[in-house]
């Protein structure tokens, strides 16, 4: 099977990971990915597990709700995405296009695709204007749509029919390894230093906290974008004196997972919550806002802890209620890293996308 696949973006985000997830299952079936993607890591790691890569300049946008400006520069840009999709997908003879980013579905749907599409949602566009282009591209594409959540898959269903809407929730590897230190009190957020991803309400939370558990230190593993820089600038002056360490971008999430007590996933929205069911592998107990899809991986106090609030003094409070109590906090992370074994293994998810691509492409060789 040949597939040409589509990303909005050369960095490396969960969107990302999820494709880099799925290839050595592509590569076990002897199937050929050609990846339309902008240059950058991503692509580099494409191209390492055999994938070939066409370069795609995509434009580059604000994160989350997009300006005017955004959206005249993507309108005027449309035109010469579909010409490059549309040939593409003439010259490598794709029997399935694969779409792993929102902006790249109304391209897709003015290049009229002439194979079956697959539109991998792994978040929701901002309502309005953005989310009607891709509805309205999924439906006359007549698009597989695959969401990473039941959250996600809410703002599909008037675009498409239930039978080609499938949830398949993101896997990870087993992330487990000996804890670096069972002493220390160290609590870390993982993902990119955005507004969104809550890094402010995080060191906000850790002065409060640090007043009343002067042991405790913390971790930021993540880097930000170009357009977050002021931002990230905001973050480390926000964290002047706190016992915080800033890791920067890192590969080895075994090894970050390993050095903490807790994991804080503190996103303002979360479409399925990637970094979740890495601390369930990992064994790492999870302190969560309950945002966007969360609450479909996390059962408070169970396979984790859901903060009331979406606040730093709710998140403080909370952290200072389960580093208390350590047998609880060992309890909750051992059931969810079964729930990680039973839903959220790598494998599992690789064998979901796999079979679903195979039934796409089936489908679609009978109508031509």
């Amino acid at each position: 099977m040949n597939i040409l696949f589509a990303d909005q973006f050369g960095d490396l985000g969960g969107a990302q990971l999820c494709m880099l997830d799925l290839m050595p299952a592509i590569v076990e079936e002897d199937w050929r990915v050609f990846a339309a993607v902008p240059s950058g890591p991503f692509a580099e790691r494409l191209r390492r597990l055999g994938a070939k890569v066409i370069e795609l300049e995509a434009g580059t946008y604000h994160s989350g709700s997009k300006t005017a400006s955004d959206a005249v520069r993507y309108i005027r840009n449309l035109p010469r995405l579909a010409a490059a999709l549309n040939s593409l997908q003439r010259s490598h003879e794709a029997d399935v296009v694969y779409v792993n980013g929102p902006r790249l579905m109304p391209a897709v749907a003015l290049a009229r695709a002439l194979r079956p599409v697959l539109f991998h949602s792994h978040s929701q566009p901002p309502a309005g204007l953005s989310r009607k282009l891709v509805g309205i591209a999924i439906r006359q594409c007549r698009a597989t749509v695959v969401p990473v959540s039941r959250h996600v898959a809410g703002c599909w269903t008037r675009y498409t029919a239930a039978d080609r809407l499938q949830i398949i929730p993101n896997g990870v590897a087993d992330l487990r390894l000996p804890v670096a230190n069972r002493d220390a009190l160290r609590i870390g957020i993982i993902g990119r230093i955005a507004p969104q991803k809550g890094i402010i309400e995080f060191i906000h939370a850790a002065r409060i906290l640090i007043s009343e558990m002067p042991g405790c230190s913390f971790v930021i593993c993540g880097e930000p974008r170009p357009e977050d820089a002021r931002y990230a600038s905001f973050v480390r002056t926000s964290a002047a004196g706190l016992p915080v360490q800033f890791l920067g971008y890192r590969d080895d999430i075994a090894g970050v997972m390993a050095g903490l007590s807790v994991l804080v996933v503190a996103s303002r929205e979360e479409a399925f919550g990637r970094t979740v069911i890495e601390g369930f592998s990992a064994g790492v107990p999870v302190v969560a806002f309950p945002t966007g899809g969360v609450p479909e991986s996390i059962e408070d106090n169970h396979t984790g802890f859901l903060v009331p609030a979406p606040t730093a003094e709710a998140l403080a409070s909370k952290l200072a209620a389960v580093l208390k109590q350590p047998q609880i906090l060992a309890a909750v992370a051992e059931k969810a890293r079964e729930k990680w074994r039973s839903q959220y293994d790598v494998n599992r998810y690789r064998r979901r996308v796999i079979d679903l691509l195979t039934r796409v492409a089936a489908a679609g060789s009978t109508k031509q």
